[in-house]
Parts: structure tokens; C-alpha cells; sequence
């Protein structure tokens, strides 16, 4: 898929929901595999910089799986999931076997190792500054998170907020025609 969408729109419609997150003070952003105005969401320097600079955001954005098409650092994103699901997924002209080094990810150390320092030095202060301040650390530290994340946080209020929300967000359509 690409999306063109001009500018005005893109304030208008599109960023709205990006700006409230990054106001109520998102972590992480996740880039996808669509394409705006021509170019793979998360290779998008326009989209990326509109986020971190304009926006504001303070966190990281982190590839979706094999949504990247190159090392997309110096863009702006700041993490790749790593992995080649698909021979398909992830490869281009630039990077596939035999030619790359590591398959398995675009921010492998080989990978990164060609980025200028500053753009590493910018990705990794993004990720660890978000881990500290949501006290990830204190959590748990790899790999002796199995009990974090099979931790049952359920309680009758979180319950009753789920339900809450999922009940204020269901739409009813009708069709008048």
C-alpha cells in the first residue's frame, strides 16, 4: 500500500492521534510496512522527524516485523525487529543473501557498525531513557523476566475499566440508505 496525502491532511487527519499519544507520554512508537507519499513508513525521514522533532516525541520507534527495507537509523528509527520471516520480507537489491553480512536483522553490530556514532549514540539513549523511566529495569533483567511477563495484574478494577472503555468505544452504524 502508499498512501499520498499532503501535508495539510496529514496535520488534519492523520496526526492527531500520534499527537495525543505523544502528549500522554508514549514510550514507543512502532513504524509499519505501508508506504506514505512513496516511501517505506519507517525509512521516512519526513514522517520520523515529524514524530521526534514537531511532535515532540520522546521515546523510540521500533520497526513492526520485517518492515524494514534497509538500515533506517539516520532516519529515525530506532529499533528493528529482528528476524527474516520470508525471503520476500525485508531483502532488496541492497541486501540479500549472499550479500549482507547478517540476514537475521538490519541492526545487526556489522550493520551498525558503518552508521555514524551519533545516530547510534541518539537510538540508544531513546531506548534506555524510556526504560528508565517506566522502571523496566527494576522489573526484571534478561533473561529472568519469565515471572514479569506471566505475572496476572488482573484485578475487578482493571476489569471493570476494560469494560468501560471497550463499551465507550463501540460505534453503532446505521445504514440510511
Amino acid at each position: 500500500e502508499n498512501s499520498e496525502v499532503d501535508e495539510k491532511t496529514s496535520w488534519e487527519v492523520y496526526y492527531p492521534p500520534f499527537e495525543a499519544a505523544v502528549k500522554a507520554g508514549v514510550a514507543a512508537a512502532m513504524c509499519s510496512y505501508n508506504k506514505v507519499n512513496g516511501e517505506y513508513s519507517c525509512h521516512s525521514a519526513e514522517q520520523l522527524t515529524n514524530l521526534k522533532q514537531v511532535m515532540g516525541f520522546q521515546g523510540f520507534v521500533q520497526s513492526d516485523w520485517w518492515a524494514l527495507h534497509d538500515i533506517s537509523v539516520k532516519e529515525g528509527c530506532d529499533q528493528d525487529m529482528p528476524g527474516i520471516g520470508d525471503a520476500g520480507i525485508g531483502m532488496t537489491a541492497k541486501c540479500s543473501p549472499p550479500k549482507c553480512i547478517n540476514n537475521a536483522t538490519w541492526y545487526s553490530p556489522e550493520m551498525l557498525s558503518k552508521q555514524p556514532q551519533e545516530y547510534i549514540d541518539e537510538s540508544v539513549t531513546r531506548i534506555l531513557s524510556s526504560i528508565f523511566r517506566l522502571n523496566i529495569q527494576r522489573s526484571c533483567a534478561p533473561p529472568s523476566c519469565k515471572d514479569w511477563f506471566l505475572k496476572n495484574v488482573t484485578s475487578p478494577k482493571n476489569n471493570a475499566l476494560a469494560h468501560y472503555i471497550a463499551a465507550e468505544s463501540a460505534v453503532l452504524l446505521k445504514n440510511a440508505g
